[in-house]
């Protein structure tokens, strides 16, 4: 990681934009984000990449776009590499582990061979920030958390990025329900923003630009699953005294967001 990056460059490179062909033959876009598995002390630790259930589901081919580094290590920005993944006896789903409880819509992938396949691909390691426990909310930390705070949610919204930079979307909101409490009984809560489709698996971020400690400057809140939205019924006029009836759904700008610390539960499907 270069120190010389503030925090809020560094999370421009928390995310990866996941761009799916489904059985259907249509493309989907999602985010999805990296953290670090099975941590140790010696500095080893399982990569993988976080996003929603729905994101990959029914996937059958996917690309990333990933940014490589130069000799030191530092990023190359405009110039963003892509890692697709077609293989004939796989689907892109099947790299997935759900997580076991259908009501969670959270899974993960280890990208251990992304890594190495990269690296013989296009000569070096791609640059990325990883999430990992110590960035997830302690008890000490919940404590502090006001009943409104600032958020921002990192991703690509219907797909839109910086593609020549690659570069994801950032927006910022405040949290619609307390984070203390779960929302609705579920390890859950609401924020105020506008969600998109493509924002699905959004890591949800408290910034602390004023903490010593990279670990607790940037914390990690949950992940955006889905927006509920209302519906708007209309009479549309036609020629020779014509009508029908249409319907349309508005976004709320509302989202719902998993609690971070389900993230863990992952953990255990990695050997």
């Amino acid at each position: 990681m270069d120190n010389q990056l503030s925090i809020s460059e560094l999370i421009n490179y928390a995310t990866v934009r996941i761009e799916c062909l489904l059985k259907d033959n249509r493309i989907s876009t999602g985010t999805g984000f990296f953290f670090k598995f099975k941590e140790q002390s010696n500095g080893s630790f399982c990569p993988v990449i976080i996003t929603n259930k729905h994101v990959i589901e029914n996937a059958v081919k996917a690309r990333f776009y990933l940014t490589p580094t130069d000799n030191k290590g530092n990023p190359i920005d405009n110039k963003p590499k892509s890692i697709s993944f077609n293989a004939p006896f796989e689907t892109f789903e099947s790299r997935w582990h759900f997580h076991p409880d259908p009501k969670v819509d959270l899974c993960a992938m280890g990208i251990t061979d992304v890594s190495y396949l990269f690296k013989q691909k296009f000569g070096s390691y791609f640059y990325t920030l990883f999430f990992n426990k110590n960035m997830l909310p302690k008890a000490s930390d919940k404590k502090s958390i006001s009943a409104i705070e600032d958020v921002y949610m990192i991703g690509y919204p219907n797909g839109l990025w910086d593609n020549v930079n690659n570069k994801p979307i950032i927006r910022k909101g405040i949290t619609a329900t307390n984070f203390k409490f779960d929302y609705q009984g579920e390890k859950e809560f609401l924020i105020d923003m506008a969600c998109f489709p493509g924002s699905s698996g959004s890591p949800i971020v408290l910034i602390n630009t004023e903490a010593e400690i990279m670990t607790r400057k940037l914390m990690l809140l949950g992940v955006l699953y889905a927006g509920p939205q209302h519906i708007i019924e209309g009479t549309l006029e036609l020629t020779h005294n014509r009508k029908i009836k249409t319907t349309s759904n508005i976004p709320n700008n509302l989202g719902y967001v998993i609690k971070s610390e389900r993230i863990i539960e992952l953990e255990q499907l990695f050997k």
